[in-house]
């Protein structure tokens, strides 16, 4: 899960983590919210509907054998959604916190400042990822 707060370089991540791994689908609750309600409201069951429609994508693409990077804000409940669909797909959930270089880390994620070189950041979460997935 690549979570942060709009602009903070999620899509910038995904987009360079996906030139790494060709076999990586980006799953961005924004766009699937737009999608569906453009002009958004940015009610919680607009948010909902489209983190729910994500978590159906991720489902399809894990049962598949697909890596899946999902984008979303990080919002209370979504962490644990996720990791439950990872959970029975027998896959693992990764997640990297994209913030300013002045949050806190935490021990239950990678956080990355995307103020610096991408292909610096993109090294960190490739070896993150590695680690989570042993």
């Amino acid at each position: 899960m690549l979570v942060g707060r709009p602009a903070a370089g999620k899509a910038e991540l995904a987009l360079a983590l996906a030139q790494r791994l060709p076999d990586l689908r980006l799953l961005d609750r924004a766009v699937v919210e737009g999608a569906l309600f453009e002009p958004s409201d940015d009610s919680a069951a607009e948010r909902s509907i489209a983190f729910s429609a994500v978590l159906d994508a991720a489902r399809y693409h894990l049962g598949r054998g697909r890596l899946v990077a999902v984008e979303t804000s990080g919002r209370r409940g979504e962490g644990d959604a996720m990791r439950a669909v990872a959970d029975d797909a027998g896959a693992f959930v990764a997640t990297i916190q994209c913030a300013p270089a002045d949050a806190e880390p935490a021990d239950d994620y990678l956080t990355l400042d995307m103020t610096g070189p991408v292909d610096e950041a993109v090294e960190l979460a490739l070896g993150y990822i590695d680690e989570m997935g042993q």
